[in-house]
C-alpha cells in the first residue's frame, strides 16, 4: 500500500471484537472520547467486521496492552459504498481506495451485500448509486 493516497481520519470508529473487562475497556474508551460504531452501519454486517478473513493486524504501532486490527480494503470499500455520508463519497471518488482493492473479491462483497433484506437498495443517497460513474472514472 505503499505510494497510495488515502485521507486521513479525524476520528476512529471501534467495534471491539474482545476484551477481558468489557466495563473497564469501554470506560477507558469514553475517557479516550473515543465512541464504538456499534449499530451505526447495517452493511457490512459485524459478521464481516469481525471475521479474521477480512481483518489485517496493525504491526508494531507502539501498543502493548491491546491488538488493533483494520478491515481488508474491500470491507472498508464496502463501508463508504454502502454509506450515506459525502465524505466516504467523496473518499470513493478522491483517494485511491477502489484502485487498490481486489476488483473481484470487491463485486463479491458488493453483490452479496446489494439485496433487499440486507437494506433499502431504493434510497437514492447511498453511496453505491454512484458507483458505476466512479468505476468507469477510475478505468476500473
Amino acid at each position: 500500500m505503499h505510494d497510495v493516497e488515502f485521507r486521513p481520519t479525524n476520528d476512529i470508529d471501534v467495534e471491539i471484537i474482545a476484551a477481558q473487562n468489557m466495563d473497564v475497556f469501554l470506560e477507558g474508551l469514553r475517557e479516550a472520547n473515543i465512541q464504538t460504531v456499534g449499530g451505526v452501519m447495517e452493511v457490512p454486517p459485524i459478521e464481516d467486521l469481525t471475521s479474521k478473513d477480512n481483518l489485517l493486524k496493525l504491526g508494531d504501532q507502539g501498543f502493548t496492552n491491546i491488538s488493533v486490527f483494520v478491515p481488508s480494503l474491500e470491507v472498508l470499500a464496502c463501508c463508504k459504498i454502502f454509506s450515506k455520508r459525502q465524505k466516504d463519497l467523496n473518499d470513493l471518488i478522491d483517494t485511491d481506495l477502489l484502485l487498490t482493492c481486489n476488483k473481484k473479491e470487491l463485486t463479491k462483497l458488493i453483490d452479496e451485500y446489494n439485496k433487499p433484506h440486507t437494506l433499502n437498495i431504493n434510497d437514492p443517497d447511498i453511496n453505491i448509486h454512484q458507483l458505476d460513474n466512479i468505476f468507469l472514472e477510475k478505468g476500473i
